[in-house]
């Protein structure tokens, strides 16, 4: 039995490989970004709303106690804001507000990264198979 290999189908093939994993590390890159966007505008239109102080900070790093993070070279995005002296919302998120469900940060959280999971699938599935 021979086995034939075509040197041009495996130089193609190596080629083809090595631009996968850049590609791939961008369209992540991309898929957090807009997530991260996304989720910004989903807690802010569903944050109970009294003064307004925790949805004018929230996910805001220039605002006094907002956090927006960029870390891992764009992999990771951190949001928030930071409890103290605004510990009222971790207990707006516990239902302290009738204007909102409890968890109601968790939940838009584990959506979208459930989302971002399946997007980034797809786009490795995409990858791959060209």
């Amino acid at each position: 039995m021979k086995i034939r290999v075509d040197y041009r189908e495996v130089a193609a093939e190596w080629n083809r490989s090595r631009t996968v994993a850049p590609l791939f590390k961008e369209w992540t890159k991309v898929r957090v970004m807009e997530k991260s966007l996304k989720v910004l505008g989903q807690v802010k239109r569903a944050m109970p709303v009294d003064t307004g102080a925790a949805r004018a900070r929230w996910g805001v790093a220039g605002a006094p106690g907002g956090i927006w993070l960029e870390q891992d070279f764009g992999m990771t995005i951190v949001q928030g804001a930071e409890l103290y002296p605004h510990e009222y919302i971790n207990e707006l998120n516990e239902g302290s507000s009738q204007q909102a469900p409890a968890g109601f940060i968790d939940t838009i959280a584990y959506k979208a990264e459930q989302e971002l999971i399946n997007e980034i699938l797809k786009d490795l599935t995409k990858a791959f198979n060209g």
